[in-house]
This record gives C-alpha cells, sequence and structure tokens, in this order.
C-alpha cells in the first residue's frame, strides 16, 4: 500500500487448462489531506492576528513567512502535532496528522547603570528604545551622557536617542569631574594677607590656607577669624587652616580689625606746671 492508493498481485489457476495465472494492478484512493494551523499567538501573521488554518494534500509545502508584533522579536516557530517544519527554507511539509505553528515572541532589557551616581532611569523592556531624558546626579561631576561600556569604550547615547540593540543592553552613565575656584582675601590689606589668594579644587579637594598679620605702627591689630561662602574650613579661629572645597565656587575671607593706639599729650608751662592735656591718635 502506498499512501495514495493500493498496489495488488492477484494469482489464480487457469480452470480449462489448470495453469497458474497471475496480474497485477493498482487501485487509486483519494489524496490524503491535513491541515495545518498558524497561530501568531499575540502577534499578526498576513496583517492578521486571527489564527488561521490551511488543508493540502499530504506531502505538500507552504512557504510561511515570520510574524510580527509590535515591540517584540520574533523567535521562531514552535510545531506540535504533524508534519515537518524547516526554519532554514521556513517551508512546512504536510503530514498524515494535523500539526500548528505557535509563533515565539522575546524581549530584550535595557537596564541603565548610574556608574557610581544615584537616580538612574528604571530599566525597560522590548525591542526598540528611546534614551530616557532623566538624568542620574553624582556629587562634584556633570553628566555626560551614556554609554554601553562603563569606561567610555562603547557607543555613546543622549536623551532621545533611538537604540535597536538585539540582546539584553546596559547603558553607563559618563561623567565629567567639575573643578571650582576658590578665592581667598583679606578684609583690609592694611592689616593682614593671605596666602594663597586663589586656587582650582575638584569637590573634597583641600588647600592650606595661611594669614599674616602686619605691623601697623600706632595700631593694634587683631585677627577676628576666617569667614566663608561655602565649603568646610577646619578652624575658622587660627591664622592657618585647611579648606575643603563644596560643590560651588567659594570665597575664603581673613578678618582684621586695627586699634589705633591712643597717646597723652600735655603741655608745659613755663614754670613746668601742665596747662594742657590733650589724647591724640596716630594718623596713618
Amino acid at each position: 500500500r502506498s499512501i495514495f492508493g493500493f498496489a495488488y498481485i492477484y494469482s489464480y489457476r487457469d480452470p480449462m487448462f489448470g495453469i497458474p495465472v497471475s496480474t497485477t494492478g493498482n487501485v487509486s484512493l483519494p489524496n490524503a489531506i491535513s491541515t495545518l494551523t498558524i497561530n501568531p499567538n499575540n502577534g499578526k501573521w498576513g496583517n492578521s492576528s486571527s489564527t488561521q488554518n490551511f488543508t493540502q494534500d499530504v506531502g505538500t509545502t507552504k512557504s510561511i513567512a515570520d510574524p510580527t508584533r509590535d515591540n517584540y522579536a520574533f523567535n521562531g516557530w514552535t510545531l506540535t502535532g504533524g508534519g515537518n517544519f524547516s526554519s532554514g527554507s521556513k517551508l512546512y511539509t504536510f503530514g498524515l496528522s494535523n500539526g500548528t505553528l505557535t509563533a515565539k515572541w522575546k524581549q530584550y532589557t535595557l537596564t541603565y547603570d548610574a556608574n557610581g551616581g544615584t537616580g538612574a532611569p528604571s530599566a525597560v523592556s522590548g525591542t526598540t528604545f528611546t534614551v530616557s531624558s532623566t538624568q542620574p546626579t553624582k556629587t562634584g561631576y556633570s553628566f555626560n551622557g551614556w554609554n554601553t561600556q562603563s569606561g567610555g569604550g562603547g557607543t555613546s547615547y543622549i536623551a532621545g536617542n533611538t537604540l535597536t540593540p538585539g540582546e539584553d543592553t546596559t547603558l553607563y552613565a559618563q561623567w565629567t569631574e567639575n573643578t571650582y575656584t576658590l578665592t581667598v582675601k583679606s578684609s583690609s590689606t592694611k592689616y593682614g594677607t593671605v596666602s594663597p589668594t586663589s586656587a582650582t579644587l575638584k569637590y573634597n579637594g583641600t588647600k592650606e590656607l595661611t594669614t599674616t598679620k602686619k605691623s601697623v605702627t600706632g595700631y593694634t591689630i587683631s585677627f577676628n577669624g576666617w569667614t566663608k561662602t561655602s565649603g568646610i574650613l577646619s578652624s575658622t579661629a587660627n591664622l592657618s587652616t585647611t579648606f575643603t572645597m563644596g560643590t560651588t565656587n567659594a570665597s575664603v575671607t581673613a578678618n582684621f580689625n586695627g586699634t589705633a593706639n591712643t597717646y597723652k599729650v600735655k603741655f608745659h608751662g613755663n614754670n613746668n606746671t601742665v596747662i594742657q592735656e590733650d589724647s591724640i591718635y596716630p594718623c596713618y
């Protein structure tokens, strides 16, 4: 028997002569058929999201195009039942029993890594991504976009860029270290000096500051401490201090006060008698 009918051999003995006789032939049967069901599994196949059935003769083939699904990547077909499917040629061969092809789907994950900072966007799943406009932060640094490598040696992206990675991908925040200006001054160069008068520092960078009181004839000079607009001073009372930079430009002032000394002047008459006494102050 074949798929499409029967072949036979019939033998008998001739009733007149008693001679054995054989004959052969074929009996044809209707061709066998089977049904293929295509299930796009929430996607679309042939512009339809519905399950579709196709009935053909056993042994014949049907070309199977890839289905589509928004924001998903096609991940092949799963065959259940009869028949045979070749993913290489994308041909289904109808078997003796019905078969079903069910589409498989996958998504990729895009992960954002703050790379030492905080506040990275949440991970998202899909196949095509638009880079988030959310920017992470890192104290003392400026955000400088994203890169597929933490050290910046991969592909760079900025907010609004589109990427279709084809695999799970991590974008790493890129940072540029900031520098800040420190200005150091005396409240009165008449009474004291400072060193240095300026410096460029990074966040948490430090600088030793010193001040020197001047000697001014007729004046008593006092140092009244350091003041600052930002940052940290290890001491505000000592003539020397250590400044630690914050995240903004800073100004530090050494504060001095000069008090004029008082002198008494007595005017004597001819007989050495004090006829007048005044207080005088130096003129500087």
